[in-house]
């Protein structure tokens, strides 16, 4: 249940007015790996104790080896589209993703497209494993020999080899997995709760009980939220201001390249989802994609004239920009006063 305090804040705050008839649900996706690399002890390069001593004394680091080259790179790229479903669906404030209760079919769908690559990867993984482990022994052998390591070589390379993952680890660990869906209901739904709690006599001390407790909650979820869509503003118009650097360019130039066009199409993607979340940005991102529209199809007088609009509309949001201390934002403001 929600607090009437929470409710009034919630109902002022123009920018969550979605949360009058539309639930939020707290997700969060984790990947799991392994160990990307691995230190080589300086007791093992063959060093005087004295030399250890003074480079341990200096905080020098041991030198590293990556463990499982085809391991990380998988992970990196299901990181990466880990990044992408974000982008396209959610808004972020440590440690909480939120996606809207419209977005959350589209969101579960690539959702379970990351987990089928997931296992592809697996596959891919496993596939290479008995090369990926050659290669590291081998590496580390060298790494020795290269050191004038000869006493307890095979003994070193031993214990090395079980720092390597095995198979059944990668099987059991290596994958993605979904942190949620937590509901937070739509304060319509939280009013329904709250009256039919209310009328229950017999129930009166167990709800009071549990409403403070989920005030609580509800409190801190308010607060993230509340975080997370000045977390999103300040990312629209950084996007903006990086995106206005590139569009200038192209007008004075009079050309535009394919890859500035894709930018700008992943930019109005990410823009949209962050009005998504935040209505009061809707006038900007409009004119923004007409902007877009007319650089990328490369009616550049046009999108001149599109320019001056926005700026001339941007003026309105300049104490709002002036208080983010990222250099986009201060470009973005130089620019506007300009």
């Amino acid at each position: 249940m929600i607090s009437e305090e929470l409710k009034i804040h919630q109902v002022r705050n123009q920018a969550i007015d979605f949360l009058r008839e539309e639930d939020i649900y707290l997700i969060n996706i984790h990947i799991y790996v392994g160990v990307s690399q691995r230190q080589i002890k300086w007791e093992h390069l063959g060093l005087r104790p004295q030399v250890i001593d003074r480079l341990k004394k200096s905080n020098a680091s041991p030198p590293c080896l990556k463990v499982f080259k085809t391991l990380q790179d998988c992970g990196t790229k299901l990181r990466t589209f880990r990044a992408q479903i974000q982008r396209r669906f959610m808004i972020h404030a440590e440690p909480m993703w939120f996606v809207k209760e419209s977005s959350v079919k589209d969101f579960y769908a690539e959702y379970k497209s990351l987990q089928q690559t997931c296992e592809e990867y697996r596959t891919e993984i496993l596939a290479s494993y008995d090369t990926e482990l050659y290669a590291f022994l081998l590496n580390i052998k060298d790494v020795l020999i290269s050191a004038g390591v000869d006493k307890g070589l095979d003994n070193t390379i031993a214990l090395y080899k079980s720092y390597f993952p095995t198979k059944e680890y990668i099987k059991e660990r290596f994958g993605v997995m979904l942190e949620g869906p937590l509901v937070v209901p739509s304060l319509k739904k939280q009013s329904l709760l709250d009256s039919e709690l209310a009328s229950s006599e017999h129930k009166y001390e167990e709800a009071t009980l549990i409403k403070e407790l989920q005030n609580q909650y509800y409190g801190t979820i308010n607060q993230k939220l509340n975080e997370a869509l000045e977390a999103a503003k300040e990312e629209f118009y950084e996007l903006i201001s990086d995106s206005i650097v590139k569009i200038e360019d192209a007008i004075k130039n009079d050309k535009i390249t394919n890859k500035r066009k894709d930018m700008l199409d992943n930019t109005i993607e990410r823009l949209m989802t962050l009005v998504n979340f935040d209505t009061n940005l809707s006038d900007i991102l409009g004119q923004f994609k007409s902007l877009a529209l007319n650089t990328q199809s490369e009616d550049f007088n046009t999108a001149s004239n599109k320019l001056k609009e926005l700026k001339q509309s941007l003026h309105s949001e300049l104490d709002s920009i002036i208080t983010y201390d990222k250099e986009g934002h201060k470009s973005l403001a130089a620019w506007i006063m300009s």
